[in-house]
């Protein structure tokens, strides 16, 4: 018989936490939903469990980049995903305003969905190609420098390390050279300082696109190039929801394919991918069903 509940929980999301922690929580977790729980135990393990799962609903406890492991491994024609909000970032947790447990359980009794877009990322480094699905952000230069510096040395900052992890990136990013067709287009060459390509409203936890919507059948593209105080000043409007400067105006597409002269670092929610030369994002409407 079909189990309707998996809960795919990421122990270390946010924060390490304790074996006493965990029996609680997984307790808490049965008596909610009546589900089975599976504590992850490594980088891709959330997926190996989505993957293998005959369940209905799959809930997730993690930030986006363990949301996206599991949505990578889901049955998304047969499965429906239930967000428990608890990492660092937690973008499309915040979109739907289900940031807390309490919330997320009341979405469960509700059983009402929504169907949201994914986008399809495809890659090419030196040595092969890759296809991963994306729920919310990905990107190269800035964005992804920001992210490997905050994985780096200040993680243990919890919501703070993305703040200053893009404050001193953005003193040392350099531009580089690149070739954009959007929708389809001819190629242009630009030299750019961030591309990031996003389908929430929220970049990890700060709310930076404000005309994203996951359900529109397109995703927001910003090409920026911007020195120390552009950057600088752009964080500080979005930190302070003022809005007041952007580096570059946001563009809605369905795809887009960029070719990199100079292989770069690809960040998709969180997780970082070297070496790339190529790599097309294209929007997947509907794709995938979020109890919200």
């Amino acid at each position: 018989m079909t189990v309707r509940w998996l809960a795919i929980v990421n122990p270390v999301a946010g924060h390490p936490r304790s074996s006493s922690w965990k029996e609680s929580f997984a307790r808490r977790l049965e008596d909610e939903l009546q589900t089975e729980v599976a504590f992850t135990e490594r980088h891709g393990h959330a997926e190996e469990l989505a993957r293998g799962a005959t369940c209905d609903h799959i809930a997730v406890f993690g930030g986006d980049g363990t949301v996206a492991e599991v949505v990578n491994g889901m049955d998304l024609d047969r499965q429906s995903l239930l967000l428990l909000a608890g990492g660092t970032g937690n973008g499309l947790a915040r979109d739907f305003a289900v940031t807390s447990l309490d919330a997320a359980f009341l979405a469960a009794k509700r059983n009402e969905f929504r169907a949201l877009d994914l986008i399809q990322i495809i890659f090419r480094s030196s040595d092969q190609t890759r296809s991963r699905l994306a729920i919310s952000t990905a990107s190269i230069g800035y964005a992804a420098e920001v992210v490997s510096l905050a994985n780096r040395y200040f993680k243990q900052l919890g919501s703070w390390c993305y703040p200053l992890s893009a404050t001193l990136q953005a003193m040392r990013q350099p531009a580089f050279s690149l070739k954009v067709s959007i929708d389809d287009s001819p190629f242009q060459e630009r030299k750019l300082t961030n591309v990031m390509i996003n389908n929430t409203r929220h970049a990890g936890n700060f709310r930076a696109f404000r005309k994203s919507d996951t359900g529109d059948g397109k995703f927001e593209i910003l090409l920026a190039k911007a020195g120390f105080w552009g950057q600088f000043t752009h964080n500080l409007a979005v930190l302070s929801r003022t809005y007041f400067y952007r580096t570059a105006e946001e563009k809605p597409a369905r795809c887009l394919t960029l070719k990199l002269p100079n292989p770069k670092r690809l960040m998709i929610d969180g997780e970082l991918w070297e070496d790339i030369h190529e790599v097309r994002f294209e929007i997947l409407p509907g794709k995938l069903r979020c109890i919200v």
